[in-house]
């Protein structure tokens, strides 16, 4: 399903390249070897379909956004793509998608470098929370 949401991302843009993984290694290995972006994938979604999907809805959904963020499977939009899938699962789980503010992009990248370093994702579903907590706020002022 996260392909076909992809191909539908760049439908118009490319539509010969997107319905494949890029070629080569994940961006931020999460081990010290190196694993290929196709293996990396089915191993993440792997994880998300055996132990993640049970946890919270929100703490799933930033798992899932920080795996794509860090494998980053496409060479185009992966960002974007990445977003995409964790405002579908928030909102799968009736949670409304964060707003990230421009201002605190310096904040996520520091929680996604420690949380590939160490492995601990505490702080990054911690921004996400916050995130989702402005949503709430910002559809409050409406």
């Amino acid at each position: 399903d996260m392909k076909n949401v992809y191909v539908r991302l760049m439908q118009g843009i490319d539509d010969i390249a997107s319905s494949s993984f890029r070629s080569g290694l994940s961006r931020f290995p999460a081990r010290e070897t190196h694993v290929k972006v196709p293996d990396d994938m089915e191993g993440a979604v792997l994880l998300y379909e055996t132990q993640w999907r049970h946890m919270h809805g929100l703490v799933s959904a930033s798992l899932l956004y920080a795996e794509i963020l860090r494998i980053e499977p496409y060479e185009e939009y992966s960002g974007l793509f990445a977003y995409l899938i964790l405002a579908g699962e928030l909102l799968r789980n009736g949670i409304l998608p964060p707003c990230f503010e421009p201002d605190s992009i310096d904040e996520e990248k520091a929680a996604f470098s420690l949380a590939i370093k160490q492995g601990n994702y505490s702080l990054f579903t911690s921004y996400v929370e916050r995130a989702v907590h402005s949503s709430y706020k910002e559809i409050e002022n409406v």
